[in-house]
């Protein structure tokens, strides 16, 4: 019922991907901003990008272990448009907004008990975007990531060694983005609410089901039995609560390999760009503090979809795949304004 309601205040945009990734201008105007009490720095952008000048995050380590504080922490905060940075050092930069407590990453490796195969999420590496390791109807194409950004590739999360353990939006999953807020008055005000803007490129192997009715249990709409893969974003008041998700990020995707009729065709599967919009609520409850996006569950690898997935989303069934734009999605942006 709760992401019922939350559709209607979502947006919901595709369109062709940059070569050179860039937000939206006109995204700066999309709020209202309330002035707070203290900090003077009213949005900020996270750039999914492993380079500290043009991106948020430092280099990974080999996974990061799960637990609230684990993650891989964001170091650089940027404009709204991407372009300028308006704050370094992470929570401890003097230039770092008192609003946000931390904003971190799960990164899968064998130091990440929960999703161990290094190369299910993680940074693409440098030839990724290049590589064609994709069948689209038997034309080989290049499906994987710009060099730097985060992405997760399914083909090696479900078939690869270490498959990632089902995601619950609790502080156990191991692929995650998790932001912690200051709540304080001196922070926040306590009418503020936050609008989020999430920027993705997601694709699955199977296009929608030609059945809804199988998406459906009897507690409602249940994706986990019927998507490829799904992500869900979660509104906590602490990052170890354990609460229903109250956004429904993916499904749906923009793009399938497969056609409702089980063939390819040749296409540029995975490479529109699309943007989520949502609100956090926060005035609603002044103990909910965090905001975390999970990958809960995939199909991918039961016995009726790995042959396709290795067919079509891998070279010849060679690992890694690194093909996340055969199925799996890549993060861009996460911008954050109050409102």
């Amino acid at each position: 019922m709760i992401e019922s309601l939350l559709f209607l205040l979502v947006g919901c945009t595709s369109g062709s991907l940059p070569s050179t990734y860039s937000a939206t201008t006109s995204l700066t105007t999309a709020a209202s901003p309330t002035p707070s009490p203290s900090s003077t720095i009213m949005a900020v952008k996270i750039i999914f990008q492993n380079n500290t000048s043009s991106g948020s995050f430092p280099t990974s380590p080999n996974g990061t272990a799960p637990g609230a504080g684990n993650g891989l922490q964001a170091e650089t905060l940027f404009a709204p448009d991407g372009s300028t940075v308006i704050a370094t050092g992470g929570p401890s930069g003097s230039n770092w907004p008192n609003w946000i407590a931390s904003i971190e990453l799960g990164v899968s490796g064998s130091a990440n008990t929960a999703a161990t195969n290094a190369d299910c999420a993680r940074f693409a590496g440098n030839g990724e975007a290049s590589a064609a390791t994709c069948n689209f109807a038997g034309v080989r194409a290049a499906c994987g990531a710009p060099s730097g950004w985060y992405r997760v590739s399914e083909a090696d999360c479900n078939l690869g060694s270490g498959s990632p353990t089902a995601g619950s939006g609790s502080d156990s999953d191991g692929i995650y983005v998790r932001v912690t807020l200051n709540r304080g008055s001196a922070y926040l005000a306590r009418n503020e609410n936050i609008l989020a803007v999430l920027e993705y490129s997601a694709t699955a192997l199977n296009p929608a089901s030609q059945n809804p009715t199988s998406c459906f249990g009897a507690s409602g709409l249940n994706p986990e039995t019927c998507a490829d893969f799904v992500w869900r974003a979660y509104l906590k008041t602490a990052s170890s609560a354990s609460v229903s998700s109250f956004f429904l990020l993916i499904p749906p995707t923009f793009s399938s390999v497969l056609s409702a009729s089980g063939t390819s065709a040749i296409q540029t599967s995975g490479t529109t760009l699309a943007t989520r919009q949502f609100i956090l609520p926060l005035s609603s409850d002044q103990s909910l503090t965090v905001l975390q996006i999970s990958r809960t569950t995939s199909l991918l690898g039961n016995a009726s979809n790995s042959a396709n997935l290795t067919s079509y989303c891998t070279l010849s069934g060679a690992f890694p795949a690194n093909s996340p734009l055969c199925a799996g999605i890549i993060l861009y942006g996460l911008t954050l304004y109050r409102i």
